[in-house]
């Protein structure tokens, strides 16, 4: 069916018509039907350029590794089963009884002040963090919870009630225990109550201070 050949084309200068192109298209897997074997649609033809992919939630197919395929890497973040970002390689330690003991003691403590001052819910944080008290409730809130845990007797730091509470708490982190163990001395030295003083719950902030200057990543009272 051609309609010239070698010596008519080659004497006239006519040309071959060009042959028709079938347009290509690509298959692409489908997310919005919800069946056992997802089904095939197909992207618009490559000739009108006008293609769009949609992939679940994200327009942006990615690795598993978490490095996007268009060849901008993203960092790989890893998760635990319930959803909160951590770190694989490093577990936490498996909390003995006498820690899970204190954590609760700690927990009924800190409720305890918080209903003995009439302090809003949001002061037991203070028994977590390392927030230095801004004010007259806040350091009544933790010479409370000092006290409670004989971190205080006779207005003074407690420093063998502290050893005590730094053997149960990292009882399976020894080198913890260690740095513990000096904040604990350390704060023997520095976190002196003035007798004379007229600042009401001195005792709290004093306390806290020490604690917070000499050991903010040590964590040292299990969290509420």
């Amino acid at each position: 069916s051609d309609p010239c050949n070698i010596s008519t084309c080659y004497k006239s200068g006519t040309t071959k018509p060009p042959m028709a192109v079938t347009p290509t298209r690509l298959p692409v897997q489908s997310s919005s039907t919800p069946t056992s074997h997802p089904q095939t649609t197909y992207a618009k033809d490559h000739v009108h350029g006008s293609t769009t992919i949609k992939s679940g939630a994200n327009a942006t197919a990615t690795t598993a590794s978490g490095a996007s395929v268009n060849g901008t890497e993203r960092p790989t973040v890893v998760k635990s089963s319930a959803g909160v970002i951590g770190n694989s390689t490093t577990p936490k330690p498996t909390m003995t009884e006498g820690h899970v003991a204190l954590k609760q003691k700690l927990n009924t403590i800190a409720v305890k002040c918080k209903d003995e001052l009439h302090a809003p819910q949001e002061i037991m944080a203070l028994v977590s963090n390392t927030v230095v008290p801004q004010n007259e409730q806040q350091r009544c809130y933790l010479e409370c919870v000092y006290k409670n845990l004989n971190l205080i007797k006779n207005n003074k730091f407690s420093v063998e009630d502290g050893k005590a509470m730094a053997r149960i708490r990292f009882a399976n982190q020894p080198e913890e225990h260690k740095k513990a163990v000096t904040i604990i001395e350390t704060c023997e030295k520095e976190a002196i109550i003035d007798p004379k003083t007229t600042e009401k719950c001195a005792a709290g902030r004093v306390i806290r201070n020490c604690f917070v200057k000499n050991g903010e990543k040590i964590n040292f009272f299990p969290k509420a």
